[in-house]
C-alpha cells in the first residue's frame, strides 16, 4: 500500500485567530485610534451598570448587540466587563462627564443600599466632587445585581461572538479593589463570583488579580485569571512620577507572581485564558525606557493569551517585539507532517497520522475541531468529515494525532483533493489558521491528491 507524505512548510506570518491575541479597546479594528496598533480578534469594551439597566428589568441589550455587530463586521468577537463604581466624576477617557456621582441604576441608588462617596486624591483633578461607592455586601446590592449578571447570562452564554467575560462587579473599575467601603466578607463576594459561574457555564471567565481569596476561589471552580497593570517596571527603571511607590517595587515581581502561585493558579492556563492590561500604554514604557523584551517574557512565562494595550499607538522601534510577542502569544498550530494511503476505499476506515505542534504558550480554548475535506476532481462534490475530540488539549509542544475516516458509500469515485482544517464543530467552517503555507481562500490546507475507489 503506497503511503503518501507530507511536510508542510512552516510560515513565521502573524496570525489572527479567535480567543488570543491583542484586543482593541472601546474600538474596532480600521478606526483612526487603531492605525498604530497590531490587528485584533478581540475588542473589548467595559460598561457601567446604569448603561445596562436604565430601569429596573429592562436591560439595554442594544449597546451590546450593536457592538457585537460592528464586531463581527471588522472580524471580532466580544469581550467585556460590568462595573459599578468608577473612581471619580470622570467615567473614563471615552466617555462624557455625567450630572450626578454614581454609575449605578438612579432606581438602584434610591432603593437605599448602603454605601460612602470616595475622592481619589491620588488620581482625581482638583476640586473633583466625590465618587459614592455602593457596599457591595448589602443585600440589596446582591439581589439585585445578581439580577443583571443573570440576564445578561442567559442571553450571551453561549453566543457565538462573545470572547470572554471578566469578572468584575466589584470595585473601582471592578477590579475587586474597594475605594470607600471595607471588602464585603467572603460570603457576599463569593455570590458574586458564583452568580457568573451559573450564568456562564458556557463562556471563558476571567478573575481579575486584585483579592487573593476571592481569586483562590475563582480558580478553584475553574475560570482564567486577569491582571491589569503589567509592565510597571520599577526595579532599576524607577518611574519618579509614581507617587507612594519605591525603587524596588513592581507589580510583576512584587504582586502578579505571589498572587498566582498563593492563589494556587499556576496550572489556571491549561483550562482558561490568562490576560493582562498594560499599566499606562506601550508609548509610556517606552519613554521611561523600560526593557520591553523582559515585560514580554514575564507575560509569555504566565502564559498570556490576551493582551489589552488601551489601542494606544505601537512605539515604532518596537514593532519587531511586538510582531514577535505576537507569534508568541496564545496558541499557534503547525502541521508538521502527515501520512495517508494513495488509494481510498468508500466505506473502508481510512488512517491519516499527523505530527502537530503548538508554537504558542496556551492552548485554545474553543472547542473546535479537526477536520478533513474531500473534494471529487471532476464533480467538485465535497464531504466533511471532523475529530470526536476537539483541540483544547493541544498544549504547547508537539503531539501525534490519529484519526479514521471513512468515506461515504456514495462519493464518487476518482480524484479527490484532500484538504485539512480546523473548524467550527456546528457548522464545520474553518475558524482557525494555521501556521504552514497552503491556506486557501476558504481557510483549508490542500494536502494531496487521493484516489478514491
Amino acid at each position: 500500500m503506497e503511503i503518501i507524505t507530507v511536510k508542510p512548510r512552516e510560515t513565521s506570518d502573524k496570525l489572527l485567530n479567535p480567543g488570543m491575541g491583542w484586543t482593541t479597546f472601546h474600538s474596532f479594528n480600521g478606526d483612526e485610534i487603531n492605525q498604530r496598533h497590531p490587528q485584533a480578534s478581540i475588542a473589548y469594551f467595559r460598561f457601567y451598570w446604569d448603561e445596562l439597566e436604565p430601569r429596573e428589568g429592562e436591560y439595554q441589550w442594544d449597546l451590546i448587540d450593536e457592538l457585537i455587530a460592528q464586531g463581527r463586521s471588522r472580524g471580532q468577537s466580544l469581550a467585556f466587563r460590568v462595573m459599578a463604581m468608577d473612581g471619580d466624576d470622570w467615567v473614563a477617557l471615552w466617555r462624557e462627564r455625567i450630572p450626578k456621582n454614581y454609575r449605578v441604576p438612579e432606581w438602584f441608588y434610591k432603593l437605599g443600599c448602603r454605601g460612602k462617596e470616595f475622592v481619589d486624591e491620588d488620581w482625581g483633578e482638583p476640586g473633583t466632587p466625590p465618587m459614592w461607592e455602593p457596599d457591595y455586601g448589602d443585600p440589596i446590592f446582591l439581589e439585585k445585581h445578581e439580577n443583571l449578571i443573570a440576564a445578561l447570562g442567559e442571553r450571551y452564554d453561549r453566543h457565538p461572538d462573545i470572547d470572554h467575560v471578566d469578572l468584575g462587579s466589584l470595585g473601582r473599575w471592578g477590579e475587586w479593589h474597594c475605594g470607600a467601603v471595607p471588602m464585603p466578607a467572603f460570603e457576599a463576594r463569593k455570590r458574586i463570583i458564583d452568580v457568573y459561574l451559573d450564568s456562564f457555564p458556557n463562556t471563558p471567565l476571567l478573575m481579575l488579580i486584585a483579592d487573593l481569596e476571592a481569586m483562590t476561589y475563582a480558580i478553584q471552580r475553574g475560570t482564567g485569571w486577569r491582571a491589569d497593570c503589567l509592565g510597571d517596571c520599577r526595579d532599576d527603571f524607577f518611574n519618579p512620577l509614581w507617587e507612594g511607590g519605591t525603587p524596588r517595587w513592581n507589580h510583576m515581581e512584587d504582586v502578579y507572581l505571589q498572587r498566582v502561585v498563593e492563589a494556587k493558579a499556576t496550572k489556571a492556563w491549561r483550562k482558561a485564558p490568562i490576560a493582562f492590561e498594560s499599566c499606562w500604554t506601550m508609548e509610556h514604557w517606552h519613554k521611561q525606557g523600560w526593557p520591553i523584551q523582559c515585560i514580554f517574557d514575564f507575560a509569555l512565562a504566565l502564559h498570556c493569551s490576551i493582551l489589552n494595550n488601551k489601542s494606544r499607538p505601537i512605539p515604532q522601534a518596537w514593532w519587531p517585539q511586538v510582531n514577535e510577542f505576537s507569534r508568541r502569544m496564545g496558541y499557534r498550530f503547525v502541521l508538521e507532517s502527515v501520512e495517508f494511503p494513495r488509494v481510498a476505499h468508500r466505506g473502508v476506515p481510512f488512517s491519516i497520522i499527523m505530527q502537530w505542534a503548538n508554537r504558542g504558550v496556551a492552548p485554545c480554548y474553543r472547542k473546535d475541531v479537526l477536520a478533513f475535506r474531500w473534494r471529487n476532481r471532476e464533480s467538485g462534490a465535497e464531504w466533511v468529515s471532523s475529530s470526536n475530540g476537539d483541540v483544547t488539549g493541544w498544549l504547547p509542544g508537539s503531539r501525534r494525532v490519529e484519526e479514521t475516516v471513512c468515506l461515504p458509500s456514495d462519493f464518487p469515485m476518482g480524484l479527490a483533493d484532500l484538504s485539512v482544517a480546523i473548524v467550527d464543530p456546528v457548522n464545520r467552517q474553518p475558524r482557525i489558521k494555521l501556521a504552514i503555507e497552503g491556506r486557501d481562500d476558504g481557510n483549508w490546507y490542500p494536502l494531496n491528491t487521493v484516489v478514491v475507489e
